[in-house]
């Protein structure tokens, strides 16, 4: 399952913008791999990375949103600590399963719908108040 980056996504802070391109990119780099039968130790690299890359952006959007004081920052925050466990978790449980492929597949529809949700119903309400950084 790709996810096809929208302009209707940004949210006009080209820190945060550049971040989501980053993690959709990262996201369908993985699910290609997967259905191109790349090595286990390659996909545990890659979703290694993506871990990483998601907490470094939720670091970065979370000093920026308390920066401009958004409402419900503390909703916003739980949501991020939330898919940070969902994807630990995922990573761990790739790591040892040998059903790689179902969870690939649970993963792509989680973590597609996720992020794009997440973006469009809490990212995207909030560029009126990001933008004030500018």
């Amino acid at each position: 399952m790709f996810i096809q980056w929208s302009d209707a996504y940004a949210v006009g802070i080209p820190a945060i913008d550049n971040d989501h391109k980053n993690l959709v990119a990262r996201l369908n780099h993985f699910f290609g791999r997967a259905q191109a039968g790349a090595s286990v130790e390659e996909l545990n690299s890659i979703l290694g990375n993506l871990v990483g890359q998601t907490a470094e952006h939720f670091s970065r959007e979370e000093w920026m949103l308390e920066r401009v004081d958004i409402p419900d920052l503390a909703a916003h925050i739980a949501e991020h600590r939330r898919l940070t466990e969902q994807l630990r978790h995922f990573h761990e449980s790739y790591h040892a399963s040998d059903k790689r492929r179902e969870l690939t597949v649970d993963m792509a529809d989680f973590l597609s719908r996720w992020l794009i949700d997440h973006i469009v119903g809490q990212d995207v309400p909030a560029r009126g108040h990001l933008r004030r950084l500018t």
